[in-house]
């Protein structure tokens, strides 16, 4: 269902859900609570700040998709993404995988009061990482939430220099891109020039902007970086 978006519809947002808690580390974890049938995402939020994580609430699914089709993941990747709501609708509307691939690096989560077995599989099927149970108490929120927050923690810097690496490769212009592909497939620079039918020097010229643009010192290191970015 899409919904016509007003000022209101983004996030409503806590002081430390904006700037991070008082004193907290700069690799603070991030939460995007996205709540699917207007329900109140306080008892998530609440449980997330003891953790060192940083809510921020969307009113709407629409009002964070179309915050990512601005944004995108790349300065500030989200963490973690919350699906709160009934779970038999986020299946239905398939809001697991299009969560998945707007945030590519962020961890989906499905927080809901009666999950069926059914709608749970639908939701694991589509990509979610796990499964909130809000019809438990906060004590037991909490612990289901740090077992979401602590590994995302472990793996924020991959997840970090993953959305650089997707930036730099989107970067490239369509010539370098047709380089860079000869390149992973092995070719030397002579035969990439024959291959494209352009000069020895222009390869040169191009492979030496994609090391560049890329942030790597060597071959080997722009495929681990292209890897990242392309999540093989």
């Amino acid at each position: 269902m899409t919904a016509t978006m007003t000022q209101s519809d983004y996030p409503a947002t806590d002081a430390n859900s904006a700037n991070g808690h008082a004193g907290a580390p700069h690799s603070e974890v991030s939460i995007d609570i996205i709540s699917i049938d207007g329900g109140d995402p306080h008892a998530i939020a609440a449980a997330a700040a003891p953790l060192g994580a940083a809510a921020r609430r969307f009113a709407a699914p629409e009002a964070w998709f179309e915050k990512q089709s601005k944004t995108g993941q790349v300065a500030d990747p989200t963490d973690i993404v919350v699906l709160h709501g009934d779970c038999g609708r986020i299946a239905a509307l398939r809001l697991v995988a299009r969560a998945r691939a707007a945030a590519p690096d962020a961890s989906i989560v499905v927080a809901s009061a009666d999950a069926g077995l059914q709608h749970v599989a639908a939701v694991v099927n589509q990509g979610a990482s796990g499964l909130l149970p809000l019809s438990q108490s906060s004590d037991s929120l909490s612990q289901h939430l740090s077992e979401v927050v602590e590994p995302a923690r472990r793996k924020q810097p991959q997840r970090r220099a993953a959305a650089k690496h997707r930036q730099s490769l989107a970067a490239l212009t369509s010539a370098e891109s047709d380089v860079l592909d000869l390149m992973l497939d092995g070719l030397a620079n002579k035969q990439i020039a024959q291959r494209l039918s352009i000069g020895l020097r222009t390869v040169e010229l191009r492979r030496s902007k994609i090391m560049r643009k890329m942030d790597a010192s060597s071959v080997a290191q722009l495929i681990s970086h292209v890897c990242a970015a392309r999540h093989v």
